[in-house]
This record gives C-alpha cells, structure tokens and sequence, in this order.
C-alpha cells in the first residue's frame, strides 16, 4: 500500500465521519433555539395560572408523582387527579401528538371513551382508558389542551373502573376550578 492510498483511506473515512456528524446533528441545527430567538430561551417552565390553595373535598396532596405541578390522592377510592403544566413561548404542537405522547408509557391500551371538548375557552382532547402501568391495570381519564403558552395534562388514575366512575365528577370540578387565567403573570 503506497502513501497515496493511506491517505485516501484516511480521507473516504473522514468524509463518513463529517456526513455522519452533520446528518446528527441536522435536528438541533434547525431548532429555534439553536438561533436564539429573543422569544424563547429553551427552557421550559411551570404555569402561573395554577391555583396554589386549591382545595377538593375528600382529596389530599399527594407527593407520589415527582416533577408535577400538583397532585391529589382520595383516600377512600385511592385515586389520583396528577397536572403537569410545561410553557415555552413559540412551542406548538397538536393535541393529538401530546395525547400520544403523554400514552407511551401505558401498555395494553383500550379507550373506553375518546373526544374533542373544550376547556377555559380553549380546544382540548379528553380520553378515558385502561392500560397497565408497571403491570398493574388502571383505569385512566386525560385531559390536554394548551393556552398562554403552555401545555396542561390532567389526570385521573383509578384502580378499578368502579372506582374511576365515581371519581369523575371531582376530576371535572377540579379541571374547570384548578386554574386562574384571569391572573396577569
């Protein structure tokens, strides 16, 4: 092998190198973020609208799901209503991708119920189901919608489908009562 073809091997395996690089690195290179857009840092944050006092009869904060906005436990049913809020200015995504998204986790997936609503004057998805989250079965309502730059998840988490009926009216009390949009930030 003469000089000529090392350095041609070292070359061809370089330019796989680089358009490997670039190929990966594409996404983010597009990404508004990675242009700086006096808009919008990046970073994600939780919303302001949310109710920090709010009480539901017969319901405790909990602190079993780490890293939501809020989280209530009945004793009684243990069930749980869970909200997550993320904001970032400029993020849109359609409610049905967030849907999907936020369902991943779920194995064993069967809608019981599935519709378009709204909520706080704005379009939302809600979705009642059963799946199996870490082998055990649970019934399952979500709520998703998006205002003022944000994305709101409602859950209601049961144990048994019995459980989860009887719980519905508080979930539909605590998603119209939980936020303050009147509030400026």
């Amino acid at each position: 092998m003469n000089v000529y073809q090392v350095n041609l091997t070292n070359l061809i395996g370089f330019m796989r190198f680089l358009v490997f690089s670039i190929i990966m690195c594409l996404p983010f290179l597009s990404s508004c973020s990675f242009f700086g857009s006096s808009d919008d840092n990046g970073v994600y944050t939780k919303s302001p609208f949310i109710k920090s006092n709010y009480v539901l009869n017969n319901w405790k904060t909990s602190s079993k799901q780490k890293g939501a906005d809020l989280v209530l436990e009945k004793k009684k049913s243990q069930s749980l209503i869970v909200l997550n809020s993320n904001c970032r200015k400029n993020q849109f995504t359609s409610l049905e991708n967030l849907k999907t998204s936020l369902m991943n986790g779920i194995e064993n997936v069967e809608v019981i119920d599935e519709k378009a609503t709204t909520l706080h004057d704005r379009e939302a998805i809600e979705s009642s189901f059963s799946g199996s989250v870490d082998g055990v079965k649970r019934f399952m309502k979500l709520v998703v919608f998006q205002r003022d730059h944000c994305i709101y998840d409602i859950f209601l988490i049961s144990s048994s489908l019995k459980k989860f009926e009887s719980d519905q009216k508080d979930f539909e009390k605590f998603s119209s009562g939980i936020f303050n949009f009147e509030l400026v930030p």
